[in-house]
């Protein structure tokens, strides 16, 4: 895992998530804002690790989502 800078393009603050541009991999990879993080706003440059596949995270929680609406 190597350290990766980015741009915020989006952020949930009332969610605790937003995305970052990788302008390396020309890609966004979303990510969560723990509570005890600096206060950060969209248009800060950030450095990020990206630690799993980000494409299978977001279908599983999109499959959960789905579950809870037709519950």
């Amino acid at each position: 895992m190597t350290n990766r800078t980015g741009e915020i393009i989006r952020l949930n603050e009332i969610l605790g998530v937003g995305y970052v541009r990788d302008p390396q991999a020309r890609e966004l990879f979303p990510f969560r804002v723990s509570e005890n993080a600096r206060p950060i706003r969209e248009g800060d440059n950030v450095t990020f690790v990206v630690e799993h596949d980000w494409a299978r995270s977001l279908a599983v929680v999109g499959d959960v989502r789905a579950r809870a609406a037709s519950a």
